[in-house]
C-alpha cells in the first residue's frame, strides 16, 4: 500500500499482476467489515496515476479498460 486519504487505498503492483490484484481486491473488501448483514460498497480501478485509476474503475470480471503502456508498475485504486 503506497497511500491511504479518508476512504481511499492506493496500491502499486507489477503491471502484468494488477489486474488479477484488482480482481481479487474487489471481491475481498467487502469482506473485511460487515454491519448488520451488509457490505460496504468497494470501487477498485486501475492505472498509471491515482486519477487514471479512478477513472478506469472494475464494473465486473469481464471489464476493465487498462492502456497497454510499457510502464513497469500500475496502481490499483480502492474507495471503500
Amino acid at each position: 500500500m503506497v497511500l491511504q486519504v479518508h476512504d481511499e487505498l492506493l496500491f502499486e503492483v507489477p503491471e502484468n499482476e494488477a489486474i488479477e490484484y484488482a480482481h481479487w481486491l474487489k471481491e475481498y473488501m467487502p469482506t473485511i467489515v460487515e454491519f448488520g448483514g451488509i457490505k460496504f460498497p468497494v470501487e477498485v480501478g486501475v492505472g498509471d496515476s491515482w486519477y487514471e485509476a479512478m477513472n478506469n474503475v472494475i464494473k465486473d470480471k469481464k471489464e476493465l479498460n487498462v492502456k497497454k503502456e510499457k510502464t513497469r508498475r500500475k496502481r490499483v485504486g480502492n474507495t471503500c
